[in-house]
This record gives C-alpha cells, structure tokens and sequence, in this order.
C-alpha cells in the first residue's frame, strides 16, 4: 500500500527506491526546508546567514514569519523563508531566503523585496523602515552579460546605488544569489567560511562525517542538525515522502522535457528534410531550363508549376 510504499522509500508513481545516506540532502527543497526552516536549528541558521551577509550585519536573533506577500508565487512555497533578524547592534532588518530559481527570477526578486521594502510603510511605520536581504541560494547559475568575469565566482549581490561614484544615501534593498552551479572548489580550495558552507551543503550526501578541514564549531552544528538519524520517526517519515514526491516531479519533468525535446527534433527533421525536397526540385528545374527542357516536362519531372519553374 501506499505507506507501505512509503516506509520502504518506495515511489508507486515512478517504481524509483529511494536511499537515504547519513545526512539530509540540504541542495532538495525538502531537506532544505529540514535543516534550515526548523526553528530549532535556529543556531544554524544564524551562522549560515553570518557568513553570506555584509560584515556590518551579524545576526543575533532570528523570527521565523508565515507572511504571504501577493504576486509572488514559487515553485513549492516551502522553498522560501521570511526572517526577521535582530543584528548585534541591536537594529533590525529583514532576510528573505528563496531556494530556487524559475522564469523571470530576477525580476521576480526584486518584485518581492520591493513588496517586503514598502509594506513596512503600510504598517504605521512612516519611512522608519529596515532594509531588507533577500539570499537565494540556488542549485543552478544566474545568467550574467560577460560570463568570463564570473570564472571562480559564485556570489552576485545586487543594491540601488548611485552608478559613477557606486556610493548610496541609506541601506534599502539587497539581493544576493549563492550560486551553487558555479561553486567548482574542492576542500583544499575551501578558503572563506562560506566556501567551506558552500561545500558542505553541495557534498552532503556524499559524506560519512563532517571532513577534518571543515570541523569548526559553526560546520559542527551544521553537520549535527543535518543527521537523519537525529530526526524522529514521523520527521523521517514526512522527510523520506517528501523525497520521494520531490524526485518523483524532478523525474516527471525530465519525461516531459526529453518528450518535448524528442518531439522538437522530429518536427525539425522533418521540415529540413522537406526543406531540402524542395532545394533539390528547383536546382534540378533550373539544370533542365539551362540544358533547353521544354517547361511542361521539366514541370512533370519535378513537380513544380509552371509560374514556379518561368520565375527560375
């Protein structure tokens, strides 16, 4: 049956056995949401976010929030994270973390901020209002105009400012995209503490324990609340079926691609095979007319009407 199914790690829609190592897959939305959206990892959270953000906002304290903003809708709501974070010095200012990308991201992104900026002002605020953060960490890359400038690179940060001296008035919006399809460093390249974050959540599933050159207390935490084994009975249950409902749409839509592109290619052979039917025609008419055919038999040999064949 289907909890059957489900306790094996068994998927009925698509037959696939799913094998779960020793740690939760944090690059899924769903061992993400796991790891990084259970309050009581907060700890974790807070030192993830410490090594992404600006080094004059540290986080002290987070608030996790359910807000909705409308028009911003993703793949998964689960992938999106709305925190209110309390710096050491005591201000505010607002995180949004989102866990993939779709069409329109980036516009989509600053849609979003923008939405989170402004509704501070509708709330009695006046123009007191925090800056806001949004972090998307996403397993692919974020198209740029000049792609040799990003060689090495896999952070993008984005503000409003001022273009000739770069300079702004006050803090408003910030993006910044971890782009995990461009983090290529192996562990001897692991330098920054986000590199070192970066490579432990991009090889996660590949690993037994948390490898000698990543041990610090911040990776400790980490690789601790990422435990399956630490999860209880019903949270590796929901854990494994939401897996499997994951991996089951990654590989519906894989289908459906690879129907699509299948399709696509047909369609394109048969135009270029038509295509070149017709070029065939016209350069064996144009040889019978150079050669002094009669046009009523150069028409019944390749088909062609005689206004197509006059015009050759």
């Amino acid at each position: 049956d289907a909890k059957g199914n489900e306790a094996r790690g068994t998927s009925e829609m698509t037959g696939i056995e799913l094998e779960l190592g020793k740690y939760v897959d944090v690059m899924s939305d769903v061992g993400f949401k796991a790891v990084f959206m259970n309050e009581k990892n907060k700890a974790v959270l807070i030192d993830l976010l410490n090594a992404i953000l600006p080094e004059h906002r540290r986080v002290q304290d987070i608030e996790y929030s359910n807000t909705e903003y409308p028009g911003f809708t993703t793949i998964g709501k689960s992938g999106r994270m709305d925190l209110r974070c309390k710096g050491t010095d005591g201000t505010m200012f607002i995180v949004e973390m989102q866990r993939r990308t779709h069409m329109k991201f980036f516009s989509r992104c600053m849609h979003y901020s923008s939405t989170v900026y402004s509704s501070q002002a509708l709330k009695g605020r006046g123009y007191d209002i925090s800056p806001v953060y949004l972090i998307a960490f996403l397993a692919g890359k974020m198209p740029h105009l000049d792609e040799t400038e990003w060689v090495n690179e896999y952070v993008s940060r984005y503000t409003m400012l001022e273009t000739r001296t770069k300079e702004y008035s006050n803090e408003t919006i910030f993006t910044i995209f971890v782009e995990l399809g461009r983090f290529t460093k192996t562990l001897a390249d692991c330098e920054t503490m986000l590199d070192k974050w970066c490579y432990a959540i991009t090889h996660m599933t590949d690993l037994e324990e948390c490898p000698n050159e990543l041990q610090c207390s911040e990776l400790d935490r980490f690789f601790t609340s990422a435990e399956i084994a630490a999860l209880d009975t019903e949270q590796k249950l929901n854990y494994r079926k939401d897996m499997i409902t994951e991996r089951d749409r990654y590989e519906l839509d894989k289908e459906m691609r690879e129907e699509g592109l299948a399709e696509g290619l047909a369609k394109g052979k048969a135009e270029g095979l038509a295509e070149g039917e017709t070029k065939a025609k016209f350069d064996a008419a144009r040889n019978f007319k150079t050669l002094g055919v009669d046009i009523e038999i150069i028409c019944k040999a390749t088909g062609l009407t005689r206004v197509v064949v006059a015009g050759l």
